[in-house]
């Protein structure tokens, strides 16, 4: 096999396969599918059989189940690791016929199949592993004539790593150590660690970063939080393990060097790096400012003229009623129904998504126009209780999305009589982010 490739729908799984040489005959393309992605093909776990003819293209879909050699099933890689030259002993069980398409190129050298979620057994973008075999008949596993794996000879794998590490912050340094504030979301499909390194620039490094979940989640420092540790034994600290969409708050506290003098900065850079995928990370920068003739009575970080300023929320250098770290999205551990975006206050060119979004409790009236489904837009009409100066202030739009939504802003912008938007969300006890792509307003939750 030269090329692999798959994607995903909400219904299907797609696969793309590319071959070294043509063959004009009838040949057999096995997809062994390790849906509970642990390595092991056990039983009645589905394997895909594609029978595609060279000569014309067409590609039949068949579907069978997996009858392992060893009761607890066969490993979907030889001993070294290898799936490339390794057959699979276990036999197989015909389930049904799928269907026929044409999924063959004219050169016969490439080939396009796809299987349903349902078919699977499995949530629409689940992980997946797997393991491909070709042969000229359906009699296995003797008849395999060839065994293929993924570049470096590994199965196959649908799983990917990705994360939200945020954010960017800096503060004014009294005491010997200083506390930042950040949020690490894991936005790939499998579970995964993210191990915890630094680098520094400017007039001091660090004596050393701990970190701490905020383990009360009330987005201040103190004795409750709990300080992490090397979970997996790979010499880093590290946010322990995260299932997708899960995310931890936590504070990196950094000591500061005792020969440092006022005005002197430290620009540290976080990185967070996948333990799944090591060519995927990102990086936060904290701005550390040395002024020790400040006041910082309660240790956190924040000078006492600072927190005059900002109010009650000890964390809230940037005064938009969140903590730091939370500017660019709401977070709440209620249940948020609905966010209302009321696009007179502020302009999409230069809005602040704490000013331009509010958690609204409660469904807008949507009687006259039925329930909304995803992603189309309904029109409704009320009394608000957010009110926005307008005549017509208590008319709106109503989204139902899934995460993530970008929105095209097409009806608000060309729509001044319809302010506000309303986006119905199917969320619990989660953290909401607002963000912009290209332009428009990204909603992740």
């Amino acid at each position: 096999m030269k090329t692999f490739a798959n994607t995903y729908d909400l219904n299907y799984l797609y696969m793309y396969t590319e071959r070294f040489a043509s063959s004009s005959n009838t040949q057999y393309w096995w997809f062994y599918i390790d849906r509970n992605f642990n390595g092991i093909m056990e039983s009645g776990e589905p394997i895909l059989c594609i029978n595609w003819k060279g000569s014309n293209g067409s590609t039949g879909h068949s579907l069978y189940a997996y009858n392992p050699s060893n009761p607890s099933g066969d490993p979907l890689v030889d001993l070294n690791g290898y799936a490339d030259g390794y057959t699979l002993p276990g036999t197989l069980t015909y389930v049904k016929y799928i269907e026929s398409l044409s999924g063959g190129s004219s050169s016969g050298l490439e080939m396009e199949c796809r299987i349903s979620w349902s078919d699977i057994e499995a949530t629409a973008g689940s992980p997946l592993k797997f393991h491909i075999s070709s042969s000229n008949s359906t009699n296995l596993p003797s008849q395999i004539d060839d065994n293929m794996g993924r570049p470096g000879g590994g199965a196959g794998s649908t799983g990917y790593a990705d994360l939200l590490w945020t954010s960017n912050n800096s503060k004014i340094a009294v005491l010997s150590t200083v506390n930042f504030y950040h949020i690490l979301c894991n936005l790939g499909n499998v579970e995964d660690t993210f191990d915890f390194s630094y680098t520094s620039t400017g007039d001091f490094a660090p004596l050393s970063i701990d970190y701490y979940e905020d383990s009360n989640s009330n987005g201040t420092f103190d004795l409750e939080d709990q300080i992490l540790n090397d979970s997996d034994n790979d010499s880093f600290i590290d946010s322990g393990n995260l299932l997708p969409k899960g995310c931890i708050r936590l504070f990196a506290v950094i000591s500061i060097p005792s020969n440092v003098s006022n005005s002197d900065i430290s620009n540290v850079t976080i990185k967070a790096t996948s333990s799944y995928n090591a060519n995927v990370y990102k990086n936060i920068l904290d701005v550390i400012t040395i002024n020790q003739d400040a006041q910082d009575t309660d240790g956190d970080g924040l000078t006492d003229e600072q927190e005059l300023q900002i109010g009650s929320n000890p964390n809230d250098s940037d005064s938009d009623d969140y903590g730091d770290g939370l500017m660019n999205f709401l977070d709440s551990n209620e249940n948020i129904p609905n966010l209302l975006r009321n696009d007179i206050t502020t302009s999409l060119s230069s809005y602040n998504p704490s000013q331009i979004f509010v958690n609204y409790p409660n469904d807008p009236s949507l009687d006259k126009f039925g329930p909304v489904p995803d992603g189309i837009c309904h029109e409704g009409e009320g009394n608000l209780l957010y009110q926005n100066g307008s005549e017509d202030d208590d008319d709106f739009y109503a989204y139902h999305i899934n995460s993530p939504y970008i929105d095209p802003d097409e009806n608000v912008l060309t729509d001044n009589s319809r302010p506000l938007v309303f986006y119905q969300l199917d969320c619990q006890n989660c953290i909401i982010f607002l963000t912009k792509e290209n332009g428009k307003i990204k909603i992740t939750y």
